[in-house]
């Protein structure tokens, strides 16, 4: 029942009836309390009970096991003395409840009091025991969980395997390895579990839960000391936790103290040390294990056959686990679909196909049912071997072989083998099915598509996929986005890369520094000057090194705002990269010098030039010739001069076209000598003069 109002009216009901009696009124409660409406519960037992019938001890067990366990404490210790004073016991169950809200809320030290009183009732039970060697451990006190459980065994109540698991929990969430294993060889020593369950149950939840194989390891030891014979169990559990924990050696000395103890290992052993093998790549030695556990007497199942098969077949040996999957048939162990299943996959991988469906129609004359495992297997490989159309055959006759339907891998597989043979409209014929079917495509589909129409100058129709895919959880990598976001802007579709951009950005799939140089040169290429000056500027902003702006970048945008005459704005740009620590490529000054230069503003040129020298090495050749060019257009020659000789000490030294330049600036301010005089030292520093050296001398 799920509805107090029920509740409360039965009891308005059951107030003019007589035949109702205290059993009536005590499930009335406890529904109450069982549906978190202890206050209604508690105001009927104080109001309208009375006028029905006289509470029990049960009346008030079901009340204080309520409020107790939805850690309304003060009620239920007040409800305990109201019991008491009724002339009512409390039961084990009563006062465990009572201790165990107690301890859940950190009241050990009440708990504890309350515990030494309630002998007054009743003689504590295992459960209550076990709430308190919790509630110690969780508060660090192991000596006093020691001592309960010291307690526990003197009063006769033997441990459970819930008070270990309980304490293993608790030793292993609050206290040390060491602290840990100083309980346990105490628990064993004095004999407060000595017994397989006990035991087996203490490794399993080291090994298990907290993966702690060397603690399981030393408590299976003290085991072994105190002289009781472990059981296969416990050695298994160890064993297994060492593979595990990928300690082969300690694994395999472990198996050889099995077998010095007298217990004789199984199926189990071996088949986790053969695992534990194989997943280390010894599949050689898990191959000399399978057939000294035969020779043993020891026969391998299914499942060890298969490990060893799958392990030959990761490793490319296809032929030595045919080999060993025809000998399991031969030693009467039928393989099971799983074992069908990896050697299908290996011959798969290996380009066997032929094989690969061989033995899938043995599998079935064998009675042995495929299931979706085996086609995804052949489907797969029939695909990656560019037989799509026999793929695409045999996934047709999935229904009519009573497999569960196709899953998503199985569509996935397909998509991909015609993707990969640019079958582009076939591909999307097996996407739309996977859609239709109710599958979510993966990453690796989304990203194959969209590439595939990327390729094809069809980045536009990939848009809604794009944020298809990102809606999904599935955020476009790198190289998809920026595959589709320069497909859009080659194609003139600026505005909805723009919109593609900001919409991924608000998802955060943007942060690439790829992804933000190549918007701004998009941009930038476009004219939009504002958006991409504001994308730039997110980046600079950053101070991230990864997201350095690339010098293409930044060219584009400089030259892009220099030609519509926005120098300023290029201006601050190289001036806000600089003040951030990022130095802007020679050719962005070079394209802002020119920009500078038509619109023949020299002195801030100058500037300019000057900032960039100040800023870092000495620049290329190529921007001290821009500024070299308009100073001699500005009859500057001398100024121009000076700055070769000064750039020149900076390592920067002038080229043909420097000299050229200044030969020019002398000869059209009439001073002919000192340009025969800079071509003998032109001469003399290496440089062959051209003809256009010797026309301008002819002035």
């Amino acid at each position: 029942m799920d509805k107090p109002e029920l509740v409360l009216l039965f009891f308005d009901w059951a107030r003019s009836r007589v035949g109702h009696n205290v059993f009536s009124c005590n499930c009335a409660l406890d529904m109450l309390c069982r549906l978190n409406r202890r206050q209604e519960a508690l105001a009927l037992f104080r109001n309208a009970m009375a006028r029905i019938c006289m509470p029990n001890k049960f009346t008030y067990g079901i009340l204080i096991r309520g409020f107790s366990s939805a850690g309304d404490l003060d009620i239920a210790i007040q409800l305990l003395e109201e019991m008491k004073s009724s002339g009512f016991e409390g039961n084990a169950v009563v006062h465990t409840t009572l201790m165990k809200g107690l301890c859940d809320a950190g009241r050990v030290v009440e708990a504890l009091e309350h515990f030494r009183a309630m002998a007054k009732d009743c003689a504590p039970d295992v459960m209550t025991y076990t709430a308190l060697v919790h509630a110690l451990c969780k508060a660090g006190k192991f000596d006093e969980a020691q001592g309960m459980l010291r307690e526990m065994v003197a009063q006769g109540c033997a441990p459970d395997t819930v008070t270990f698991s309980t304490l293993i929990d608790g030793l292993c969430k609050f206290g040390s390895e060491e602290q840990a294993f100083r309980v346990l060889e105490d628990v064993i020593q004095r004999g407060m579990g000595n017994s397989d369950a006990a035991f087996e149950t203490i490794i399993q939840r080291l090994c298990n839960k907290y993966n702690s194989v060397e603690l399981a390891s030393k408590v299976l030891g003290v085991v072994i000391a105190k002289g009781f014979t472990p059981t296969v169990l416990m050695f298994n559990l160890v064993i297994n936790g060492f593979c595990k924990a990928k300690d082969l050696d300690s694994a395999y000395k472990l198996l050889e103290v099995m077998i010095e103890k007298g217990c004789v290992p199984n199926v189990f052993t071996f088949t986790i040390l053969i695992t534990g093998l194989c997943k280390a790549n010894r599949v050689g030695e898990a191959q000399q294990l399978l057939e000294k556990m035969v020779m043993g007497g020891c026969s391998p199942n299914v499942v060890t056959y298969s490990t060893v098969i799958n392990g030959l077949c990761k490793q490319g040996q296809v032929d030595d686990a045919y080999e060993l999957f025809q000998l399991m048939e031969r030693r009467n162990c039928p393989p099971n679909v799983v074992t069908h299943n990896i050697l299908i996959d290996g011959l798969c991988k290996a380009k066997r196909i032929e094989e690969a469906r061989q033995l899938y129609h043995r599998m079935r004359e064998t009675g042995c049912a495929p299931d979706i495992i085996t086609y995804n297997s052949l489907i797969d490989g029939l695909c990656k071997s560019f037989q799509v159309d026999e793929a695409f055959q045999l996934f047709q006759t999935i229904p009519e072989s009573g497999v569960s339907a196709a899953n998503a891998v199985t569509y996935s597989t397909l998509f991909h083998g015609y993707a990969a043979l640019g079958r582009m409209a076939d591909a999307c014929r097996i996407f739309s099915m996977l859609v239709d079917k109710g599958f979510s495509p993966d990453l690796a589909t989304y990203t194959s598509l969209i590439l595939e129409y990327c390729k094809t100058s069809r980045a536009v129709e990939v848009v809604e996929l794009v944020e298809e895919m990102a809606s999904k959880g599935f955020p476009p990598r790198v190289n998809t986005l920026s595959a589709v976001l320069g497909g859009l802007f080659e194609g003139n579709h600026t505005e909805r890369a723009i919109q593609l951009f900001d919409s991924m950005a608000a998802r955060g799939c943007t942060d690439d520094a790829l992804i933000y140089n190549l918007v701004v040169e998009g941009m930038a290429r476009a004219s939009k000057h504002d958006k991409a000056l504001a994308v730039l500027e997110q980046v600079i902003d950053k101070r991230d090194r990864k997201f350095n702006p690339s010098s293409s970048a930044v060219d584009a945008l400089v030259e892009s705002l220099c030609q519509v005459g926005k120098t300023d704005d290029a201006k601050q740009l190289l001036h806000k990269m600089s003040e951030r620590g990022f130095a802007a490529a020679v050719s962005s000054y070079n394209r802002l010098l020119s920009g500078l230069s038509r619109l023949q503003r020299w002195d801030e040129a100058t500037q300019v030039f000057e900032a960039m020298v100040s800023a870092g090495p000495a620049p290329e050749i190529s921007t001290v010739n821009v500024v070299i060019s308009w100073l001699c257009s500005a009859a500057k020659v001398d100024d121009a001069y000076e700055l070769v000789q000064r750039m020149s000490k900076l390592g920067c030294c002038p080229d043909i076209e420097t000299c050229n330049t200044l030969i020019g600036g002398y000869c059209k301010s009439g001073r002919a000598d000192l340009a025969r005089k800079l071509l003998e030292e032109m001469t003399e520093a290496g440089l062959e003069p051209n003809d256009t050296t010797h026309d301008l001398l002819e002035c």
